[in-house]
Parts: structure tokens; sequence; C-alpha cells
């Protein structure tokens, strides 16, 4: 049994350990990157999702799919609204400091 003392020390090597091991997730042997959980602010039509994703706008097809990139602008877009037709998507856009 370890020292009183020395629990602590124990479980905070333990911890750093397991922080150096959680290293990014890379791209497999194809080229494929890992599964995006970080999607922000989804909107929904009858066929269609827009989420912000990386200060942009993407959009799928509500049955899934690949992803496509909206916009690439140097500012950062935000709260899309898709028309329930899906056909239109209205935004929020930060270029130059104005919203």
């Amino acid at each position: 049994m370890l020292p009183v003392l020395r629990r602590p020390t124990l479980l905070l090597a333990l911890a750093a350990a397991l922080a150096l091991d959680a290293s990014p997730a890379t791209p497999d042997a194809q080229g494929v990157p890992p599964e995006t959980l970080l999607l922000q602010e989804p909107t929904v039509s009858a066929t269609h999702v827009v989420f912000v994703y990386a200060q942009d706008l993407w959009i799928v097809e509500r049955a899934g799919g690949e992803a496509r990139r909206l916009t690439s602008g140097l500012g950062q877009e935000s709260q899309p609204s898709l028309s329930p037709d899906g056909n239109l998507v209205a935004f929020s856009a930060d270029y130059e400091g104005n919203a």
C-alpha cells in the first residue's frame, strides 16, 4: 500500500500520462478524417441540414452524406436559418467587425 502522501502524486502522474496519450485524431490511411462532433447551431428543412463548423456554414442532406462548405470568407458566419423548402439560407456574419 502506498503512503498517504504519495497517492496524489501517483494520481497526477497517471492523469498526465493519459493527457499525453490523448493526441488529436489524425486522418486514417485513406486520408479520411475522423468523425467530427463539434457542429454548432444546426437548422433543418425538409431535405437539408445547415450548421456552423469552424466559423463557416456547411450543408448536408438530411438523410446523411458528405457535408459541403457554403461559406469560406475571412469572417465568422453564425445563426443560419433554412427556408422551409431548403432553397435559401439566411445567416449573420461578422466581416470587418460588424455583424
